[in-house]
């Protein structure tokens, strides 16, 4: 389980959850959106990636409004490409919260960002964590865009208080 604050979040939905999702080996291609049946019995529909990322931000006690148009800014509210397999960013970040396999690591060891459900909980958790530590709303973001050691070391580019500037609106 994940611990964020005082809460321990589940690393996967119960068996028959919505929000279960189709396990998906890496690298290899997601079942078809329309129609797809997961483990919980129900199609994975467009729109299905909102409501995850709204679950995933509630239970890391993030504001589901922020954390869906941080995903906006990284994927577009996508999980997966055209191709049918998970979203990869040039530096290695994956799916619908465009999150590394090291920084999800750091939230919980087991999560796996190649899963839906997986991917959000790590990309809420890891906001939550970032908005913990700096206390300030922009400046989380501007971490999680640019990395921490980035933020600490006060070695923040435009383009990074750009992306905050955009997910907060201003």
């Amino acid at each position: 389980a994940v611990v964020a604050g005082s809460l321990s979040l589940p690393l996967r939905a119960e068996k028959g959850a919505v929000l279960d999702s189709p396990p998906v080996p890496r690298g290899e291609v997601a079942p078809q959106r329309q129609g797809a049946r997961l483990e919980a019995g129900l199609p994975l529909a467009p729109g299905e990636e909102k409501r995850v990322a709204d679950a995933a931000a509630k239970l890391c006690g993030v504001q589901a409004t922020l954390f869906w148009s941080l995903v906006l800014r990284e994927s577009e509210g996508k999980h997966w490409g055209k191709d049918g397999k998970v979203l990869r960013s040039g530096s290695n970040a994956w799916g619908l919260a465009q999150i590394k396999v090291g920084t999800a690591r750091d939230v919980d060891p087991e999560l796996d960002v190649m899963d839906l459900w997986g991917n959000a909980l790590a990309g809420a958790c890891h906001l939550r964590r970032l908005l913990d530590k700096y206390g300030y709303t922009q400046v989380a973001l501007v971490a999680y865009h640019a990395g921490e050691r980035r933020v600490d070391r006060r070695q923040v580019g435009e383009k990074s208080r750009e992306y905050a500037r955009d997910i907060l609106g201003n």
